[in-house]
């Protein structure tokens, strides 16, 4: 965030962040308030962040999706679940404009819930978003798993706390019994797959 000159002495408010795609940057997103009693703040600056973070994954979604095409694993059955996580990916953007359009809202009429409901459907869309950007770098790329002693009641417990506010929301009460409270269950597994695996179960 900086303040720069503008035209007739007048100071402009300004908030930048890039969009990158294979660790370069495609584009930048540019904005600015003219008003001279309004200026951006961090939060303005976390959330066009966000914004910017959104349309890396579309571009890298967009890269992969188009290096999937051009190799040897493009068979029928992936393509009909590159058609399925495409499908999802644009209801998961149509549920990020949505939320960016009720926050505006709120931050227009100074209604801090409408803010802050808003604010959880944008979080739990960008983490769909981040799940499914995996899933397909999973299908693009053969990965083997990598084993390591684990411990499963650590994972599960941060997955669920992870749901815990699309739970709320959906007023689902959910339940975790672990055999005894604060002793680790330990188990020989992929400690980056196991939590997604969790995830997509829930």
């Amino acid at each position: 965030i900086v303040a720069v000159p503008g035209v007739n002495g007048m100071t402009l408010s300004v908030m930048c962040v890039p969009i990158m795609s294979d660790k370069q940057v495609r584009a930048m997103i540019y904005m600015t308030i003219t008003s001279p009693s309004v200026k951006y703040c961090e939060d303005d600056l976390r959330l066009l962040t966000l914004v910017g973070h959104t349309a890396d994954m579309a571009f890298e979604h967009a890269r992969i999706y188009q290096q999937s095409l051009c190799g040897e694993r493009s068979v029928l059955a992936e393509h009909a679940t590159v058609r399925e996580l495409s499908h999802l990916v644009k209801n998961i953007m149509a549920g990020l404009e949505g939320s960016l359009k009720l926050m505006s809202m709120g931050i227009d009429g100074e209604n801090m819930k409408l803010v802050s409901d808003s604010w959880g459907i944008l979080e739990g869309n960008y983490q769909r978003l981040g799940n499914v950007s995996l899933d397909l770098v999973d299908l693009v790329g053969d990965r083997d798993p990598n084993f390591s002693v684990t411990d499963a009641c650590f994972i599960v417990k941060n997955v669920v706390d992870e749901c815990q506010d699309a739970f709320d929301r959906n007023n689902i009460h959910i339940v975790s019994n672990f055999p005894v409270s604060g002793v680790p269950l330990y188990a020989e597994a992929d400690n980056k797959t196991l939590p997604r695996v969790v995830r997509n179960l829930l």
